[in-house]
């Protein structure tokens, strides 16, 4: 496939990609690797463009490959190696109010690995176990704005910006602009169109079979050993089966981590709000893509 081809959904964790990963990969004008993350601009980058070409064999002609992967978001490094590899890949960010975003991050990292840190302590300073490496970051430094900040500058009208409020309200409406922006045909609608939960805050995990599951040589393995439509029916499966319907409501006041997070991080749910008061799907540059 050529680096023109590859479109990629590069965060915020939390913030949506695992849905899109789940329907975009039924769009006939897209192809989904295996590896769902596959982590090649950051923590894997050692491994080489071959390796990373090599994910999308058997993409067809009228196909874009799609690489989903939010640790983009966390390792700026990503930013400049994505620029290298095509100065004009079209780049999809789902933002969500960074102190509601790093409560269910910490939720979800701490669900998958064997993590001390208490909420307040990762938000100043945590690394994050990713494909076997290790990447530090801290949420309390301006993370958020400033990664958008550099996102907006290096890629403009190429990047679309979603506000994950929006989103939960109106995904169809996400996935018509997404196909929109990508210029390929239209196919998402009403009567295609499911809205199933993926990859909720509510799901359990079991943490050793999580961790085994994220080991990169169970992943090469069970990769070169399954056909490829086999390993998206189970995962497809297994994401429906796992997921709750409905997500509960709580009390925001009541929750004491939540509400040290707005302390914390008031500035960066400001600079979100200010970002889409004129939409719900935005670019780069800050025009309307709705």
């Amino acid at each position: 496939m050529n680096n023109k081809n590859i479109f990629i959904i590069a965060g915020m964790p939390r913030g949506g990609t695992t849905f899109l990963y789940f329907q975009l990969q039924k769009h006939p004008n897209v192809f989904a690797p295996l590896r769902k993350e596959t982590n090649y601009f950051s923590v894997l980058f050692d491994r080489g463009i071959e390796w990373y070409q090599s994910l999308f064999e058997g993409a067809g002609k009228d196909q874009v490959g799609m690489d989903a992967s939010p640790v983009y978001f966390m390792d700026k490094k990503s930013i400049e190696r994505i620029k290298t590899f095509n100065p004009d890949v079209r780049i999809i960010l789902g933002v969500r109010a960074p102190a509601q975003w790093s409560l269910s991050f910490y939720k979800q990292v701490k669900s998958h690995s064997y993590i001390n840190s208490s909420f307040p302590e990762f938000l100043q300073n945590h690394d994050w176990n990713v494909s076997e490496k290790i990447l530090p970051f801290s949420i309390a430094g301006n993370l958020v704005s400033e990664t958008i900040e550099q996102y907006k500058a290096a890629f403009g009208d190429n990047l679309l910006m979603y506000d994950y409020d929006f989103f939960n309200k109106e995904p169809l409406v996400v996935l018509n602009a997404i196909e929109k922006f990508l210029e390929i045909d239209s196919y998402f609608n009403e009567k295609n169109f499911q809205n199933i939960i993926i990859n909720s805050s509510q799901r359990t995990n079991i943490k050793w079979l999580t961790h085994l599951l994220k080991n990169e040589k169970i992943i090469e393995f069970v990769s070169s050993l399954l056909p490829r439509k086999v390993i998206h029916f189970v995962r497809n499966r297994v994401m429906k089966m796992t997921n709750p319907v409905n997500t509960p409501v709580y009390d925001e006041t009541k929750n004491e981590n939540l509400m040290h997070a707005k302390k914390i991080l008031f500035s960066q749910d400001d600079y979100v709000k200010e970002l889409f008061k004129n939409a719900g799907i935005v670019s780069g540059s800050g025009k309307s893509l709705i």
